[in-house]
């Protein structure tokens, strides 16, 4: 492994250029159609409300999936350490391009397979003065970073829910690594997902154990972050199922379920990631969890992707459906938005779409869906909110005298009439929300 400082080349994208917004009247090409980024909306640009993020890892994938190898294979050198580096600026060169404003990244997506965690200690330092110098050059911000604990053999078990004490200490230890990473370039967000965080079988399985080894797992890590001066929130990641039948971290409800029991919610700092393909794998709309995540007050931050419902595995697709986006940025608009959070783009092109063009295309198609979504979400809501405030007018948690006397409650209710019926008018509302998509196209057209 080389010991030199690796220099940066002159354009590691060529042929691609810097993405403008040019409007859908203009011919296609490598222009964005309907995101503008410079669009000032309620004050700030359209792209501070996105905070539209670079994952590193689909950059660099070969687009392989479970039933054949890569169809695209980019080495920038043989030498790993000079190859991540390498992968490091053709990163900020893609974001920029693309315009986006953060990163994203597991620990190993910065690293190369197979590395020791003696290695890792040791190589860590010389990636985080990169990835600051990437910061200080571009003003690129880092969304969030993570560590990967699903991809080493060891961790087929689980990584924090191994019954196994020494595989539970190395993912620790990665862990303790990643988290510094975060500290070192000011990431507000540090996801913890280990992704095999489950089980396949209740036969070999003790969930108590399992769960108080997650949580003592979590504690430790969160205070290490004390300890370092991480300010940042903490972030975990539902996903259903896969590659686990049953995933401890499964949807918004079983993680507010779990920050309850194991007290991590008294400090906080723990949010949800959502990403939308997880969703759309456990038939469970983005929309719902988000704004269940909102109402709880959990919502970090956002994966961009769209999944094949069809297919039954994780897919990651560039999103091409307006909708999704649209029904999901509906509550995170009407809260005031992604705070710290944003779009992190975990998604990538289909294996047969192999080419350099086809990754830029793939996120171009992204940014333009996000954006119509997010147009179409601000008309709707203007439309939708006085149909829902009249909806719920009289709508009280309980009524007084139910609380203090309810047996005078019980005489009143006997002497009243039969409810009439009422409509809940939903197909009205879907006609509203038809003409908000309207609107929408009708102000980006202007």
């Amino acid at each position: 492994m080389t010991t030199m400082k690796v220099e940066r080349r002159p354009e590691y994208w060529p042929g691609i250029p810097h993405v403008e917004y040019k409007g859908s009247s203009a011919p296609l090409g490598f222009s964005f159609d309907f995101y503008n980024p410079d669009k000032v909306i309620d004050g700030k640009p359209w792209k501070d409300h996105m905070n539209n993020s670079i994952a590193l890892w689909h950059l660099r994938s070969g687009l392989s999936d479970m039933f054949g190898g890569n169809t695209r294979n980019i080495v920038f050198s043989s030498d790993p350490f000079e190859n991540s580096v390498h992968w490091l600026y053709a990163m900020e060169e893609a974001a920029v391009k693309l315009r986006m404003t953060h990163f994203a990244g597991h620990d190993n997506d910065a690293l190369w397979a197979g590395i020791s965690l003696k290695e890792r200690a040791l190589t860590m330092p010389r990636i985080e003065e990169v990835l600051l110098e990437i910061m200080d050059r571009s003003g690129l911000k880092p969304l969030w970073w993570t560590q990967d604990l699903f991809t080493a053999p060891v961790f087929r078990d689980g990584a924090a829910t191994s019954p196994y004490k020494d595989v539970q200490e190395l993912a620790l230890a990665q862990a303790f690594i990643a988290l510094r990473t975060s500290k070192i370039i000011g990431a507000p967000g540090h996801t913890l997902w280990g992704g095999r965080e489950g089980f396949g079988s209740l036969l070999n399985t003790r969930i108590s154990k399992e769960l108080d080894a997650y949580a003592n797992f979590i504690w430790a890590v969160y205070n290490y972050g004390e300890k370092i001066g991480y300010k940042g929130d903490y972030y975990i990641e539902p996903k259903t199922f896969e590659p686990t039948i049953v995933q401890y971290d499964a949807d918004v409800a079983t993680i507010y379920a779990f920050l309850q029991h194991y007290g991590f919610a008294k400090t906080g700092r723990f949010k949800i990631n959502f990403e939308v393909n997880h969703g759309d794998l456990g038939g469970k709309r983005a929309e719902d969890q988000v704004a269940l995540a909102i109402h709880y007050g959990i919502l970090g931050s956002i994966d961009g992707n769209q999944g094949d419902s069809p297919v039954g595995f994780d897919t990651d697709r560039q999103a091409a459906d307006v909708i999704i986006p649209a029904k999901m940025f509906m509550p995170i608009i009407a809260s005031g938005g992604l705070g710290k959070g944003g779009i992190n783009w975990d998604a990538k092109a289909r294996g047969q779409s192999h080419t350099v063009e086809d990754l830029f295309h793939g996120k171009i198609l992204s940014l333009d869906t996000y954006a119509q979504g997010y147009m179409i979400a601000m008309h709707a809501n203007r439309l939708l909110e006085p149909m829902l405030n009249q909806r719920y007018s009289d709508s009280v948690l309980c009524t007084d005298n139910a609380l203090t006397d309810p047996e005078a409650f019980l005489r009143q209710m006997a002497e009243k009439q039969p409810l009439e019926l009422r409509s809940g008018q939903q197909e009205y509302y879907e006609r509203l929300f038809n003409k908000a998509m309207a609107a929408a196209y009708a102000e980006m057209a202007a």
